[in-house]
């Protein structure tokens, strides 16, 4: 992937914010919503779980929003542009388990913080 697509871990991509994240990280942006695309939080992480994830996409956690993403997607900071439609509002996942919205739908996923996950895709 050349670094022309990869996602930038500073707020805003500018002159002062031209590196993006290394190969082996992606990107993260927090906001307080999901219907707010107003980011308070972007940065690249090298978080296994994160990394592992096979698909860009946003999730619910601790009261904020959260995208993970490895993609130039992260750069706008437009949560639509990672997720597409909103497909987690109507919790289609069993009760206790994290949905992952993405851009062609979503994933049911068991983060790790989620101790007594054990749901199997």
């Amino acid at each position: 992937m050349s670094s022309a697509s990869r996602c930038f871990g500073c707020r805003e991509p500018s002159s002062d914010c031209t590196v993006p994240c290394s190969n082996s990280q992606r990107c993260f942006l927090r906001g307080l919503t999901s219907l707010d695309d107003e980011v308070t939080d972007r940065r690249c992480t090298d978080e296994r779980w994160v990394r592992d994830l096979l698909v860009d996409g946003c999730l619910t956690y601790s009261g904020n929003y959260w995208c993970m993403c490895s993609t130039d997607l992260c750069n706008s900071g437009n949560f639509n542009s990672i997720r597409g439609f909103d497909d987690c509002s109507s919790n289609p996942c069993p009760e206790g388990i994290t949905c992952l919205d993405t851009k062609d739908g979503f994933s049911c996923i068991c983060p790790p913080w989620q101790d007594d996950c054990t749901y199997c895709t």
